[in-house]
């Protein structure tokens, strides 16, 4: 994590080259001072180690904008029998939604499954891995600047972490936000709504941020875009792809689900065959946006 950048892509180049890793982050990034973001990291110790004992073994995690505690419970995770995986999480605020991944790929998602009728997310994702496995350049920061207007209804919007959100009038809202591998949400609630309502979602073109210029791709435009979703199919959750220059990024549309609670704990059997190299992590959601992302755990170690 740098600043709210987020690079899971080296932690999984690491992984692959058996480097047993830890992730820390800062408040340090090359996009400019962001005062609105604050990077906490965190070394647990267990018994009697020393924080040194412990930094070298990867135990570490690190939380954006909430000091949330995260205390992964795995036992010693072996190649001959199932792994199971426990985490514990403790919030300033409720905790939304956990996740977890293998290999950097995800593997399952822990949240409620009752959701606000009313009340939505759109979720908003660009990845920050370089273009090119040779190259370790990221890819740079996406912009999101538009509109979000309901056809045959009225809209108001929640607080957002990392969004600026200006409602014009009952049923129009204006965002500004910015994406770099970690994904955005914002809540909205819809009023006055009919079988025939729509969400009209209308993004402006602009241009990825110029702080790095890898040879193999420089900083690309992003287009400008309007996308139509009855609210019918955003009830059952919709998905829409923006291209940019050989990335996919991504715009959800989908219903809030309730929280889990402060405090919330979380397991998960893998009975698939271990490989050498399997490794696992977690990222947990807070409400109104904070995110708390785990060190991987190797099977083996």
């Amino acid at each position: 994590i740098s600043g709210n950048s987020f690079h899971p892509w080296l932690m999984h180049r690491l992984a692959e080259r058996g480097y047993q890793i830890g992730v820390l982050g800062s408040n340090f990034s090359l996009k400019g001072k962001d005062p609105d973001t604050k990077v906490y990291s965190a070394i647990v110790q267990e018994n009697n180690e020393s924080w040194l004992e412990a930094l070298s073994r990867g135990n570490t995690y690190v939380s954006l904008n909430s000091k949330i505690i995260m205390l992964n419970r795995s036992k010693k995770l072996v190649f001959d029998r199932e792994r199971d995986l426990e985490l514990e999480v403790i919030g300033g605020r409720s905790i939304e939604r956990v996740e977890l991944f293998k290999n950097g790929n995800i593997l399952d998602i822990y949240e409620n499954s009752l959701s606000n009728r009313n009340v939505f997310d759109i979720v908003l994702y660009s990845s920050s891995e370089p273009f090119s496995p040779i190259n370790t350049r990221p890819r740079n920061q996406r912009e999101w600047l538009g509109s979000m207007r309901l056809v045959n209804g009225s809209v108001s919007v929640s607080e957002g972490s990392g969004w600026k959100v200006k409602q014009r009038d009952s049923n129009r809202v204006d965002f500004l936000t910015y994406t770099h591998g970690l994904k955005k949400k914002l809540s909205f609630s819809v009023e006055d709504w009919d079988e025939d309502t729509e969400i009209e979602l209308v993004v402006g073109a602009g241009v990825e941020s110029l702080n790095w210029l890898p040879r193999d791709r420089l900083p690309s435009e992003t287009p400008a875009e309007r996308y139509i979703v009855p609210l019918a199919e955003a009830r059952d959750g919709a998905l829409r792809i923006s291209r940019v220059k050989g990335y996919e990024d991504t715009i959800e549309i989908k219903p809030a689900t309730k929280v889990l609670g402060n405090r919330v704990t979380y397991s998960f059997r893998d009975s698939s065959k271990a490989k050498i190299g399997d490794y696992y992590y977690f990222i947990a959601y807070e409400e109104g946006g904070a995110v708390a992302i785990s060190s991987p755990s190797f099977v083996g170690f």
